[in-house]
């Protein structure tokens, strides 16, 4: 466990990349705070994950074979692996991919759909309808 104020000051300003091929994770911070860092994602399909990383345009999100108990089935594993390699060859050998991907992962945390502003818009209609306005 690495404590948040370790990330922000160390780990993120040092990472052109983030890779993440787990299943699991809490509704996807870790690819929010990588975004406000300017920092380009690959990781596999799961949870809210194609709703944060815009495909091509933050990062990319590798559709995941059928999983059993959490195991992948077969030669699909292979497969997965053999994407996430793909990718992260791509970005490390683009330079100017990893920068556009870096700018639109800062300006969709800035300005986007999980920008304070956007998060303010639905908290008011929230409150707005449950009074009845």
């Amino acid at each position: 466990m690495v404590p948040q104020k370790k990330l922000f000051e160390n780990i993120y300003p040092i990472s052109d990349i983030l890779i993440y091929p787990g299943y699991s994770d809490t509704y996807g911070f870790l690819f929010m705070e990588a975004m406000s860092s300017g920092i380009p994602i690959i990781t596999v399909d799961g949870f809210a994950r194609k709703e944060i990383v815009q495909e091509g345009k933050t990062g990319f999100v590798i559709d995941s074979p059928k999983r059993l108990n959490r195991k992948i089935i077969g030669s699909k594993e292979e497969q997965l692996i053999n994407e996430l390699i793909k990718k992260a060859e791509e970005l490390i050998k683009n330079r100017k991919l990893r920068e556009t991907l870096s700018k639109k992962g800062i300006k969709t945390i800035k300005n986007g759909k999980f920008s304070i502003k956007e998060r303010n818009k639905k908290l008011e209609k929230i409150y707005r309808n449950s009074l009845g306005k």
